[in-house]
């Protein structure tokens, strides 16, 4: 998927430094990290170090840009090495709050990709159908824009509908109307009603421009 390889090289942009785990077992209590026996590195916040490109960034370093370090890279690439150890840490300190604030910041700012990777980290770390749903409506806006996250609009609305959420239907309808599956959309549209997805106007207007470009393209292929 192209989108995974576009996150991987944005991870190789991001710097590690090794944090002495003792420092997060006094300060934060993190207990966990007594039996972890190898060199913790932690990264940095992207926009940390953009702003920061020219300082020597071993010193006075906030802990917090380390938390939305650990956030991006869950969310760039869940199956990073490091994940279930940032998991670890990050469930501990209870930051999410700051991360959903700092994730409605970016989009604001019109930083939808950036504002993208932490939601996915926000995802990769808690699992909350709020920021899964959170997650896909952005990257339908993405995936208008960018045709690279259309594979991610579909895999993620895939597990939005295996994990039982209504609306992982509406965007996997979204995802294949971009595909020009419009048979399939019309299918998951009526997925969406069917589980009690509201039928609102613009629904219904979908629906019907989905049934007759179904039947269009149906026609076509009889001919």
């Amino acid at each position: 998927m192209q989108y995974l390889n576009h996150f991987k090289e944005l991870l190789s942009k991001l710097i590690f430094l090794e944090i002495n785990k003792t420092l997060l077992i006094d300060n934060f209590k993190i207990e966990a990290l007594t039996t972890h026996e190898e060199e913790l590195f932690l990264p940095l916040s992207p926009d940390y170090i953009a702003k920061n490109i020219t300082k020597d960034l071993t010193k006075e370093l906030p802990f917090g840009e380390f938390v939305k370090g650990m956030y991006y890279v869950s969310g760039a690439d869940p199956n990073f090495d490091m994940v279930p150890l940032y998991k670890t840490i990050l469930l501990n300190l209870d930051r999410k709050e700051l991360i959903k604030g700092l994730g409605a910041k970016l989009v604001k700012e019109d930083k939808k990709e950036e504002a993208l990777i932490y939601l996915l980290g926000l995802y990769t770390i808690h699992g909350e159908n709020e920021v899964l749903n959170n997650t896909l409506s952005l990257l339908e806006e993405l995936a208008l824009e960018k045709t690279m996250y259309q594979d991610a609009l579909s895999f993620y609305a895939d597990i939005a509908i295996e994990a039982g959420i209504k609306e992982g239907h509406l965007f996997k309808g979204s995802y294949l109307r971009l595909t020009s599956d419009f048979k399939g959309a019309l299918y998951q549209l009526r997925e969406y009603i069917r589980l009690g997805g509201e039928e609102t106007s613009e629904i219904s207007m979908e629906l019907e421009f989905l049934d007759r470009k179904a039947r269009i393209v149906e026609g076509e292929e009889i001919l």
